[in-house]
């Protein structure tokens, strides 16, 4: 049997990790890892606060959500590629990202964005405990 999982093709891919001024992770986002060029976009939005699960569903129906906005910053980003499960580290860069001038439609920005990520974790929580509610037997139905 080790022989034959020898003869296996490897599958490889692209993992790139955007992180803030932090070192904080903001988002993961995956290529194939095979010949030829392919392309990446990153939306410069947090993760969706859906459980993903429920994304996937929501991808299939062309409503995938996105999460809160991403403020302007410095961010760095690492490119490495994961085959057979090992990830191997092969460059990384650093982007600004800035506003449009669309300085009266900031105000107050940092706030909004704190607002939106405490909204998104409660949703999250709320959307969990239905599920989990859902899946155990004998929960009362509304």
């Amino acid at each position: 049997m080790d022989k034959l999982r020898g003869e296996r093709p490897r599958t490889a891919e692209i993992v790139l990790t955007v992180k803030d001024e932090a070192g904080q992770v903001v988002r993961r986002l995956s290529a194939p890892g095979g010949q030829g060029l392919h392309r990446v976009a990153w939306d410069l939005r947090y993760p969706a606060i859906d459980p993903s699960s429920w994304n996937l569903g929501a991808a299939r129906m062309g409503r995938l959500s996105a999460g809160p906005a991403r403020r302007a910053g410095t961010y760095s980003v690492g490119m490495a590629k994961r085959v057979d499960g090992a990830l191997t580290p092969i460059a990384n860069s650093t982007f600004a990202v800035e506003s449009l001038g669309l300085a009266s439609l900031l105000k107050g920005r940092a706030a909004l964005l704190a607002f939106q990520k405490k909204a998104g974790e409660l949703q999250r929580a709320m959307l969990g405990a239905g599920a989990r509610r859902a899946k155990r037997p004998g929960a009362c139905k509304p």
